[in-house]
């Protein structure tokens, strides 16, 4: 028996996707399609009525971030333009919920691995002078 897993780094949301898997069977040289399968998805609108949930691309998708800006690092490839395909709007949401938070009703709490933008950080930061309440979760762990 095998196992397969695969994912697709590129879909969009709200769109529709058809998938095809097929059994290859054979050797080298002479491969045969077998049985197969279609699956249709639609993909979810990230940001619903009262909770939004967003993944970025991060490391997962680094094939996919290669096909499509080569072997360059995000920051040198222009306009941000790999800074957003890798955030799938995570990045930009972010901000835009931290930003809403204002006064005494409003709390934010996270659970954010390798916390390191600059932007995001300076608006956690920002939060508790519009009368938020944050958590004191913004500490140098290193001096690096």
């Amino acid at each position: 028996m095998q196992t397969f897993l695969w994912s697709d780094f590129t879909v969009r949301n709200k769109r529709e996707y058809t998938y095809r898997v097929v059994a290859i069977r054979g050797q080298p040289g002479a491969l045969v399609e077998g049985e197969n399968v279609e699956v249709r998805i639609t993909t979810e609108n990230e940001d619903r009525d009262t909770h939004a949930i967003y993944f970025n691309r991060g490391v997962a998708g680094s094939q996919a971030y290669t096909r499509k800006f080569g072997d360059r690092r995000p920051d040198e490839v222009p306009n941000r333009e790999a800074w957003r395909w890798l955030s799938r709007g995570l990045f930009e949401a972010m901000l835009d919920f931290v930003g809403k938070a204002r006064g005494p009703n409003s709390a934010v709490r996270a659970a954010v691995y390798e916390f390191n933008q600059g932007a995001v950080l300076q608006a956690f930061a920002k939060a508790p002078r519009f009368g938020c309440r944050c958590p004191n979760y913004l500490r140098r762990t290193s001096d690096s």
